[in-house]
């Protein structure tokens, strides 16, 4: 599983122009289309689309579009997929991704207490950028340039800066209400997510996480669910998945089947599948 921001602090598309090691401001430019990118987010982060647009879908079915001049709040926990999609140039956007005690800093300093925290809000928050954020986000870029000596301390003054422009924003209540979920780490409903992804090339930690449960805990609730372990599951399900696509879709090659039933290795999902079938994949379909 992608884990953002790690991947796109090692990405040739992306510059780093502020980080402190925890927190990073980020600018990401490309002039070719990419859809379907899937992402864990590990950090907070507000993005602004500065041209081009950018469509997120989460496993849960909702979808957000984002088009350029607008800046959106995602929650730490959240997994997606994206598009990025320039529109006749190039696709940009600065990413402020935010260690959490610096948001809780920035609510500390706001003396803001809800009389509730609302378990509906929404946790992606959307808005167009004001007079004041333009103003914020055309600077940036340079002045984070001229600031490479200072990065870690002007990079935490910008963050505080950005904040607090959002909380002045029309959409600043929804904005507070966002960045109190800023951790999305529901402890979903484990036999329909499993049921719903086991086909996706995730790891034990990967389905630990994206649960909302340790690694221990997702094991133990695992085994009471299903009376058998992830591993003997994860495979029955994927093979048997294999096993009817191998049959409905005759032009569907091997290497195709083993990806679509989360194998990213073709030998082990042969390997795995005559396991369980006594035949290869191959010797399995044409005896059909």
């Amino acid at each position: 599983m992608i884990t953002i921001p790690q991947r796109l602090l090692e990405d040739d598309l992306v510059r780093v122009l502020l980080s402190d090691g925890q927190s990073h401001l980020l600018q990401k430019s490309m002039r070719v289309a990419v859809t379907d990118r899937k992402a864990y987010l590990a950090l907070p982060v507000l993005n602004l689309v500065r041209s081009g647009r950018q469509v997120i879908r989460d496993y849960d079915g909702r979808t957000w579009y984002l088009e350029a001049g607008e800046v959106a709040f995602l929650p730490r926990g959240l997994y997606t997929l994206n598009d990025l999609l320039p529109d006749s140039g190039a696709y940009e956007s600065l990413l402020f991704f935010m260690a959490p005690k610096t948001i809780h800093a920035f609510l500390n300093q706001i003396d803001w207490r809800p009389k509730a925290v609302d378990p509906e809000a929404p946790r992606f928050f959307k808005a167009k950028l004001n007079a004041p954020l333009r103003l914020f986000y055309e600077q940036l870029p340079t002045l984070a340039r001229a600031m490479q000596g200072e990065s870690g301390a002007y990079l935490q003054l910008k963050i505080q800066e950005v904040l607090h422009l959002l909380n002045q924003h029309e959409q600043g209540a929804a904005f507070r209400q966002a960045l109190l979920h800023m951790d999305l780490n529901p402890k979903r409903n484990l036999p329909q997510f499993m049921q719903n992804h086991f086909h996706h090339a995730f790891t034990l930690e990967d389905y630990a996480a994206l649960t909302g449960r340790s690694l221990s805990t997702f094991r133990r609730d695992f085994k009471r669910y299903f009376q058998v372990s992830p591993h003997h599951w994860l495979r029955q399900e994927r093979m048997g998945k294999a096993r009817q696509l191998l049959l409905e879709q005759e032009e569907l090659r091997i290497y195709e089947t083993a990806h679509a039933v989360g194998y990213e290795n073709v030998s082990h999902f042969i390997k795995a599948f005559k396991q369980v079938y006594g035949q290869t994949p191959g010797e399995w379909r044409t005896q059909q």
